[in-house]
């Protein structure tokens, strides 16, 4: 498949998702890319696993990471993706979609940081592993550094 296909798939996988997330999150996309597999001599292929990240920027409280975990789940169960795993633990779940794409919600660290990720392999690759650009820069620090801290505080995923 084309990059063009697969990021405009993914890009509506995660914006069903975000869809049915209420109260809504707040969130920013990371670039959409391109990694080339590779022979068995470690040469890139004319093939490639196309990925895009969602981080969430909505401060998440340790008793609300269940609610979303479970929101999601559903959602994702409702729409027929395979549940691949489920790890309530080290909370997380990857599904798989009838058309091979994989979503997955990881939630780790101190600050119960949310991100969501989409990706599906065999896509055409033509050396570029940014086929669309680099994307918009992350947010910065007062001293200039990329942050991609929790900014947003929410009445109810952040208490």
């Amino acid at each position: 498949m084309e990059a063009s296909t697969a990021r405009d798939e993914i890009n509506t996988l995660l914006d069903d998702t975000f869809g049915a997330i209420t109260p809504a999150l707040k969130w920013r996309d990371t670039t959409f890319t391109l990694k080339p597999k590779q022979t068995a001599d470690n040469k890139d292929r004319d093939v490639a696993i196309a990925n895009k990240d969602r981080q969430v920027l909505t401060r998440l409280s340790k008793e609300k990471v269940g609610s979303l975990l479970g929101l999601v789940e559903r959602h994702w169960k409702q729409r027929g993706y395979e549940v691949e795993s489920v790890n309530p633990k080290d909370p997380s779940i990857q599904v798989r979609t009838s058309k091979g794409y994989e979503l997955r919600l990881v939630v780790g660290g101190e600050e119960n940081i949310a991100t969501f990720s989409s990706s599906v392999g065999d896509v055409k690759y033509h050396g570029e592993p940014y086929p669309f650009g680099p994307g918009d820069p992350a947010p910065t620090n007062s001293a200039g550094q990329p942050d991609y801290g929790l900014t947003y505080d929410d009445p109810f995923w952040s208490h």
